[in-house]
């Protein structure tokens, strides 16, 4: 919806050392103490990396998301995990997140 915009809506971001491989847009998870890495299929997230320098990751942990999605996800509460270290998946027992929007390429949450 063009008129609508959620963007910066209760963002929180803190930043972590990050592993090899975490860029900008990734979608990650605590994989050490203090330290991000990448998601694989079926994990649960910590949230976006919204910029990374320096081997830092700034990483977004609540607020709104859009991200690429994989299979069917629904409006309303929903658990979300990563299929990937860039797409979002439906999955029982993933982060509770409200859906807002849905289409056929990403899906729309709030943390």
């Amino acid at each position: 919806m063009e008129n609508v915009s959620f963007n910066g809506y209760n963002e929180n971001v803190i930043t972590l050392p990050a592993a090899d491989g975490v860029v900008k847009g990734s979608i990650v998870k605590v994989s050490e103490n203090y330290k991000v890495s990448n998601c694989a299929d079926g994990n649960q997230f910590l949230g976006v990396v919204v910029n990374i320098r320096g081997g830092y990751a700034a990483v977004q942990t609540k607020g709104y998301f859009k991200l690429k999605k994989a299979g069917s996800i629904g409006l309303g509460f929903q658990e979300l995990a990563a299929s990937s270290s860039t797409v979002i998946k439906a999955l029982g027992g993933g982060v509770p997140c409200q859906v807002i929007a849905v289409d056929s390429k990403y899906v729309e949450f709030i943390i």
